[in-house]
Formats: structure tokens, C-alpha cells, sequence
């Protein structure tokens, strides 16, 4: 996050927890003292609801959001890949 936005940032958490949408449960929140780093895991079905709440926080926070999937997954588009 930018410096500028610590407070604010640290002000906006306090207030509220920052919940998530609904359909989206939050597996995990960490976050690195002495950065300004954070990671935040979730799962959902839902993309638009991972929208919102990353718009609801990018006034604030630099976000990245990069969409994961299990082994299974990963293996079955693997298979797909080479079949094609």
C-alpha cells in the first residue's frame, strides 16, 4: 500500500474487519510487520464478488489478484493442454 494510505488503511480495517461479499469465505488474512505487505486467501465461485471488494478497497491498497487452483485442476488442464 502506499505510505500515504497506512493510516487510513489501518483506520478502515479497525472499523469493520473488512468482511468479505457474500459467496466469498476468507481461508486466511496475513500480514507482514514492518511492510506494507498483506496477503488475503479466499474462496469463491464468484469473481464479481472479489471485484467488489477489490474495488471497495483500491482507494487505499495496491492489490494483485491471482486466481489459484488444486493440484486436480491444474492436472486436468494440463491434460487438456496436450491433447489439444
Amino acid at each position: 500500500m502506499p505510505t500515504e494510505n497506512c493510516t487510513a488503511a489501518a483506520d478502515a480495517f479497525l472499523e469493520d474487519g473488512a468482511p468479505m461479499p457474500e459467496r466469498v469465505d476468507v481461508i486466511g488474512r496475513w500480514h507482514a510487520p514492518g511492510s506494507r505487505m498483506g496477503w488475503l486467501l479466499c474462496d469463491t465461485d464468484n469473481p464479481v464478488a472479489v471485484a467488489e471488494q477489490v474495488a471497495e478497497w483500491a482507494h487505499l491498497l495496491e492489490i494483485d489478484v491471482n486466481p489459484v487452483i488444486g493440484d486436480d485442476e491444474a492436472g486436468e488442464a494440463a491434460t487438456r493442454a496436450r491433447s489439444s
